[in-house]
């Protein structure tokens, strides 16, 4: 079997997994229970003028660490199409967002209360989770490829996925895959589930701190074709928070969702 053919297998495996789990659930009670669950993300007790000092942390620090970067490289200041501009890039906006949001775990409201459930079972959230989001995102791409060419726009793939597919190294593709799979999950779950929606969960409706969280997390990703599906991953992202209270079960979806797109991209008809 050629490795088109056995990624092939694998999304439609888990397609039907996924389905198949979808339609178990809903039979059994198990989704409107799981909804029903008591919320196990205890408040975040920090003032807004707090918040909005972290805010401008991590904005003065994901403004300087790639310009650092463009600087001591000498690179444009926007990458290219070339592997190691990506790379450089990527790992110098994702590291200095991770920098602000441990630097500000020094402030006396900077660490969210721990989490409700243990490493097991958040990870156990997170495989499941992934399990029904497989068909779900199917039909929201599918459905925004429609609308895109209806519209009688070209929808543009992530300019990530070029790079993965011009990877000329081991070396290159290893920082691709650790920057996609391990670095940027756990950056972008503490910005924008234990930073944004923790802050907003506590002020306004879950429906209203879930939905504005996943548009800023969305945005981040700058492409019109995986905007509305990214907003549902965001959605998701919150709810496994919430059910959880434990910032490792969307960290560990996040990182999932990714392998599996990492895989795609390489295994893929193109790759």
């Amino acid at each position: 079997m050629t490795s088109a053919s056995i990624i092939a297998s694998i999304q439609i495996g888990l397609l039907v997994a996924g389905v198949v789990a979808w339609l178990v659930a809903l039979r059994n009670g198990r989704v409107r229970a799981w909804f029903a669950a008591p919320d196990r993300l205890s408040p975040w007790p920090i003032p807004g003028s707090d918040f909005f000092l972290f805010t401008l942390l991590l904005l003065v620090f994901i403004s300087l660490g790639p310009a650092m970067v463009v600087r001591l490289f000498d690179l444009p200041p926007v990458p290219g199409d070339g592997v190691r501009e990506t790379l450089l890039h990527g790992f110098a906006f994702q590291l200095a967002g991770l920098a602000a949001c441990l630097l500000f775990r020094v402030h006396p409201h900077g660490v969210p209360p721990g989490a409700r459930v243990p490493p097991s079972g958040s990870l156990a959230t997170s495989a499941v989770a992934f399990l029904y989001v497989v068909p779900v995102f199917s039909v929201v791409v599918a459905a925004t490829y429609g609308l895109l060419y209806a519209a009688g726009l070209d929808p543009r793939e992530q300019d990530l996925i070029g790079t993965f597919r011009n990877a000329g190294s081991p070396i290159e593709l290893g920082g691709l895959v650790l920057l996609a799979v391990v670095i940027a999950p756990v950056t972008e779950e503490l910005i924008f589930r234990a930073g944004f929606f923790r802050f907003l969960h506590a002020r306004v409706s879950p429906a209203w701190a879930m939905g504005v969280s996943s548009i800023l997390f969305a945005l981040l990703h700058q492409n019109t074709l995986t905007f509305p599906s990214l907003v549902l991953l965001g959605v998701v992202l919150c709810l496994v928070y919430r059910k959880t209270g434990s910032l490792l079960a969307p960290i560990g979806l996040h990182a999932l969702f990714n392998l599996n797109s990492v895989l795609v991209i390489l295994l893929g008809p193109e790759g």
